[in-house]
């Protein structure tokens, strides 16, 4: 008997296998910082940031905005952001001059405990910060047409000498890799402009997502391109990216000029995220990682396509996402009702918006594997989503039972967020 726990929102579930192969895919890096590490590690890499150093970048009495992620991201900044608030006020920076903004694109606002959360306590009540409202035009600046798409972005980045984006990075399911270029679009433009560069996720031409918008590819990658092309307009001056491993240990930290440390990051995880398999398997689990990665489906949803890598065609996964918050918003559910695909193409060309790619792209899963969901969405949502629902654990521990058989290949995915699985036949 073979037993494994798997998180699920703040709880986790108890999971049991009593026969077949059961093989678990985690991240293989073994490069681990310790927390009483973090100090030593995270100042290494800002001395050794190349070219473009943080001394030679900011000012005395330089203002300071800093771009950070969002709820729906955890990559722990807290833990380093004392030692680079205090490297910034040995240059000279006042306090007052330092303002952090939430890249939260198009996700739901954060209460204070949240945000107080990402920065920690002591610095969010020391420091300005605010969240940025994707659908607040009066505060975007517009800077023209770049690949058919409007790029309005917020208009914080004209108010201060030095901007600095603070961003995780990992794989990503359509943009390549997260972090870098994705900090500011989509993190702080308009939802207007958001849809549109992310309508280039769809075939200019077919009924069918674009190959080329997708997991661990930046070259040719158009979403990526136009995101970049955002990035130098608005002109970021120093970046940090950190890499967790899916354990949310820190594993290493990338900081310097935000294109190219951002490459480097995105090489580091391309060496230690994508973790080869000999062949697919009959029965997949996965969950996203847990609290905050599962709080909507179009955080969790990522990870479907982690295990839609490791199961064979027509093979059962079983996604488990808390998804307390629903879809992740209220556009979602009107994309549900939208059940043919030449239609659901037909509007998402004529006025894509992010939320309809999260539902086609989990129809179209459904339709190649048996999908069976554990999550807080109403059955009706589950239903037209075209997955199976289970109400609880113990139902999803009696489908792991009903699908084992003494020759089963059983993959368990921690963290699909995260961590990608590469079959053996794949190039």
């Amino acid at each position: 008997m073979i037993k494994f726990p798997l998180k699920y929102g703040q709880d986790r579930l108890e999971l049991s296998f009593s026969q077949g192969q059961v093989k678990v895919i985690e991240n293989l890096g073994k490069e681990v910082i310790e927390d009483q590490e973090i100090e030593q590690a995270f100042c290494r890499a800002l001395d050794n940031s190349g070219e473009k150093s943080l001394d030679q970048v900011v000012c005395k009495e330089d203002s300071i905005l800093l771009i950070v992620p969002d709820k729906t991201r955890n990559y722990r900044i807290h833990k380093f952001l004392p030692f680079f608030l205090e490297r910034l006020l040995h240059l000279g920076v006042r306090k007052r001059d330092i303002t952090f903004i939430f890249a939260g694109g198009t996700h739901t606002t954060m209460n204070r405990e949240q945000m107080a959360a990402i920065l920690g306590e002591e610095i969010y009540d020391q420091y300005n910060s605010c969240q940025h409202d994707c659908d607040d035009m009066d505060r975007m600046v517009y800077l023209g047409v770049h690949d058919s798409v409007e790029i309005y972005i917020n208009d914080i980045v004209n108010k201060f000498d030095k901007i600095i984006t603070i961003n995780g990075v990992n794989p990503h399911h359509f943009f390549g890799f997260s972090g870098g270029p994705k900090t500011i679009m989509p993190g702080i433009a308009a939802r207007k402009s958001i849809n549109q560069n992310h309508q280039m996720v769809l075939h200019p031409t077919k009924e069918r997502l674009n190959k080329k918008a997708t997991l661990g590819l930046l070259a040719g990658n158009p979403i990526y391109d136009n995101s970049l092309k955002v990035m130098n307009l608005v002109g970021p001056h120093f970046a940090i990216n950190p890499v967790l491993n899916d354990k949310g240990n820190f594993m290493r930290f990338f900081c310097g000029d935000p294109y190219s440390s951002h490459i480097e990051a995105c090489n580091f995880v391309e060496n230690n995220f994508f973790i080869p398999i000999a062949k697919k398997g009959d029965l997949v689990i996965v969950s996203p990682g847990g609290h905050p990665k599962d709080l909507t489906l179009m955080q969790s949803y990522k990870a479907l396509t982690s295990a839609s890598l490791a199961a064979k065609k027509g093979g059962t996964i079983i996604f488990t996402a808390n998804c307390r918050e629903g879809l992740g918003s209220d556009i979602s559910y009107k994309w549900l009702k939208v059940e043919k695909r030449s239609e659901y193409f037909t509007l998402m060309k004529k006025n894509y918006q992010t939320e309809a790619r999260s539902i086609f792209f989990t129809r179209q899963l459904a339709e190649e594997f048996d999908i069976m969901l554990f999550s807080q969405l109403p059955k009706a949502v589950t239903s037209s989503l075209g997955l199976k629902q289970l109400t609880g654990k113990k139902e999803v521990q009696n489908a792991i039972d009903q699908k084992l058989k003494s020759d089963s290949l059983v993959y368990i995915i921690p963290h699909g967020n995260l961590v990608y699985p590469k079959p053996a036949t794949v190039h």
